[in-house]
């Protein structure tokens, strides 16, 4: 989900763009820009703003810069456009491909979008940003509750994309340099590690985002640059524009990490580590930070979880070790604003890692412990608690044969005595 709080909507950008693309470019070796606008559905007031916003930061870039847009709006047909900064400073402009009306969460559609934007882009590497509603580890298109709707990333109607089919669509082209996910919730463990293996950086956040999202006329000079230092100089960008509100009606809200991919497995291991040796499940999930309000938290910080299960010194300085190298930076403010509550409120960031995790149990009645058990992390993860989930499973299906059991004895002595 994306927040659609009206703040911070500054004077939209003009687009000054030329329709001829055969002046002359150069430094054509360098990133290109791959953005995703998914916005048929309650995000579409905020689309031509980030259009307007991406072209906007463009026109701050090297010469030879390029930015495939596919946007796909509410009351519009998709479309694939391509921007291109000139040698003149101007921002040539075409449209690649027209689409029909088609669903742009769907696996195949965006496969086949990101293969055609490989084939029309000049840069030797490329980067992605994913604008649309987002819910981290959550599976698509499934309602649990009343007041939590998942939607995994992007929402186009009422269909998502899930984080796996997402990894199986990039695991067969070339990997993007970064990803970075202007959706809400998607800073999770459980998001980095299925993505582990199909990009170097991942920027997200793991709260809620405004509607207009990342300040694109900041920070794509330094995004496209695409080191540990710009990227880290991103996120102080979007902190700064985070606090630049007028306090007079709302206050600074919000969050983003940057994630290291290749030291996901590492850090993933130390996790494992500290969990498969936890003595209870007697969890105190009210002392550990989460970052939502439903009646459920799905999303608590991964730190604070782990030092709550473990008294063992040593491996929660390789815990802590690994978590500083997988998170490169990160940034919040104090508070957040959130919608995850049956009604808007703010939401106190007392303690802060950078990631979030959803925080199973053994009981095997809640709908989220059965779906969250379904996630690549959880299967590679908690091997003991799996098998504790095993054997409580085993125990609550005896228990109600024996209860099925008892009910068709006293049943059929009933029918007996009535038949006496």
């Amino acid at each position: 989900m994306k927040r659609t709080i009206r703040y911070l909507l500054p004077v939209l950008f003009c687009i000054m763009c030329s329709c001829n693309t055969n002046e002359s470019i150069s430094n054509s070796k360098q990133l290109s820009l791959f953005a995703f606008v998914i916005s048929d559905n309650n995000l579409d007031e905020y689309a031509k703003y980030v259009e307007q916003d991406l072209v906007a930061g463009l026109r701050k870039c090297p010469i030879g810069t390029e930015l495939l847009l596919y946007i796909d709006r509410l009351s519009e047909q998709p479309t694939l456009r391509h921007f291109i900064v000139l040698e003149t400073g101007e921002i040539g402009f075409r449209i690649i491909k027209e689409y029909p009306e088609q669903i742009s969460t769907s696996p195949n559609v965006f496969n086949s979008i990101l293969k055609t934007m490989l084939a029309n882009c000049i840069g030797e590497t490329y980067g992605i940003i994913y604008w649309s509603h987002g819910d981290g580890w959550l599976p698509a298109n499934v309602s649990y509750t009343e007041n939590v709707q998942t939607r995994s990333i992007g929402l186009d109607g009422i269909y998502s994309m899930e984080i796996n089919d997402l990894a199986e669509v990039l695991s067969k082209v070339k990997h993007p340099s970064f990803i970075l996910f202007d959706a809400c919730f998607m800073g999770c463990i459980e998001v980095a590690y299925a993505l582990r293996n199909q990009t170097n950086y991942i920027i997200a956040s793991p709260t809620e985002i405004s509607g207009i999202g990342f300040p694109y006329h900041l920070i794509l000079p330094s995004l496209i640059d695409v080191n540990e230092s710009s990227l880290k100089h991103v996120l102080e960008q979007y902190y700064d524009f985070c606090n630049n509100v007028d306090t007079t009606y709302y206050i600074p809200s919000g969050t983003a990490t940057l994630i290291d991919c290749s030291y996901v497995d590492a850090f993933s291991k130390s996790f494992s580590n500290i969990i498969n040796m936890m003595n209870s499940q007697n969890i105190n999930l009210s002392s550990i930070q989460a970052y939502d309000l439903f009646d459920t938290h799905l999303f608590y910080d991964i730190d604070m979880y782990v030092k709550s299960i473990t008294n063992d010194s040593i491996l929660y300085a390789e815990f802590e070790r690994h978590l500083k190298k997988c998170v490169l930076h990160k940034i919040n403010t104090p508070t957040i604003y959130t919608e995850t509550g049956n009604i808007s409120n703010y939401l106190d960031i007392e303690y802060y890692s950078g990631l979030s995790t959803y925080i199973p149990t053994i009981d095997s009645l809640s709908p989220y412990n059965h779906v969250y058990r379904n996630t690549e992390w959880y299967k590679d993860i908690y091997t003991a608690l799996s098998e504790a989930y095993k054997i409580v499973s085993k125990e609550v299906k005896i228990k109600e044969a024996k209860n099925v059991q008892k009910i068709r004895e006293e049943a059929s002595a009933m029918i007996n005595n009535n038949s006496d």
